[in-house]
């Protein structure tokens, strides 16, 4: 298999030609590195566990090492996940998004869809308030629902500016529905002021 594949370096594009068999992202990035020790993206798991590896692969937010190369064509596009400061090549800061989700988990609850959030951060890099308005994303909802699944947010978090528009959820690579979880807080409901001083 031959590919031409631009990968976003800083503010412009670098292009490798790769003449291997390689059947995930991922295996694609290892093999460039070989090339060009110089790229710098993140891996941890290398099986969707950890969502380390989150980038956008022809314009849509992917794991690497779970995105098949398979009817993609013989030419890529790889940029850094946007939404979240840029770092170098393919690695985003996400200390951001890591900082809002510590929250005291409550003692003997049971696990639901929104405990298989693995945080890669997909949800909030297409969420289209997340960098424009004071809108907490979508992965601070998931979090909150799987620790503290009796609390509501705080106003601070606005989850009443959310447009549920589904990217969020067509896109979460563990079908976490992001989307369906932020639908089950009302503005309302607000009781439980954690994030203050944030």
């Amino acid at each position: 298999m031959e590919l031409l594949v631009h990968i976003r370096r800083d503010k412009t594009y670098q292009t490798y030609e790769v003449k291997a068999k390689v059947n995930t992202l991922l295996e694609l990035l290892e093999l460039i590195k070989e090339q060009d020790p110089t790229l710098s993206f993140r891996q941890m798991c290398r099986s969707g566990i950890c969502g380390t590896c989150g980038v956008m692969l022809n314009s849509k937010p992917v794991l690497a090492c779970k995105a098949s190369l398979l009817g993609l064509g013989q030419e890529l596009t790889i940029d850094p996940l946007p939404g979240f400061p840029h770092i170098k090549d393919l690695i985003v800061d996400s200390k951001r998004a890591y900082a809002q989700l510590k929250f005291p988990p409550k003692e003997g609850q049971s696990p639901t869809k929104a405990h298989e959030c693995i945080r890669c951060g997909i949800c909030d890099s297409v969420c289209p308030l997340l960098n424009v308005s004071p809108f907490a994303g979508p992965m601070l909802f998931v979090r909150l629902i799987a620790l503290c699944k009796e609390s509501k947010p705080d106003s601070s978090m606005h989850v009443e500016l959310c447009t549920h528009c589904m990217a969020c959820s067509r896109l979460c690579p563990n079908e976490v529905m992001p989307e369906s979880i932020i639908s089950q807080f009302s503005p309302k409901s607000f009781s439980f002021d954690f994030l203050s001083g944030l």
